[in-house]
């Protein structure tokens, strides 16, 4: 039986309004020189990165305020699916 990739969508909003203001952090699977980090910018649109649990064995998210003197009221949507589709139009 074929092993199931899993994959995680992230989306977030500031305000109310699709935002790029956010990065997500990848820690490669299996790396035998330590720990492989990549880190993606949240676009817009959303990230799709496929490949969780077999590539990737943990994602960190990091979300920051541009403008530290001014609230503002964010949202992070994750998605987590059992296959490599995107739930976005792009991918990261």
């Amino acid at each position: 039986m074929p092993r199931l990739l899993r994959s995680a969508g992230f989306k977030l909003l500031a305000d109310g309004a699709p935002s790029d203001h956010g990065w997500v952090v990848s820690v490669s699977a299996g790396s035998r020189s330590g720990v492989k980090l990549d880190a993606k910018r949240i676009a817009e649109g959303g990230l799709h990165v496929p490949g969780l649990g077999r590539e990737h064995t943990a994602l960190w998210v990091a979300v920051f305020n541009p403008d530290p003197g001014a609230d503002r009221r964010c949202e992070l949507s994750v998605f987590l699916r059992k296959d490599t589709k995107s739930p976005f139009r792009t991918r990261g």
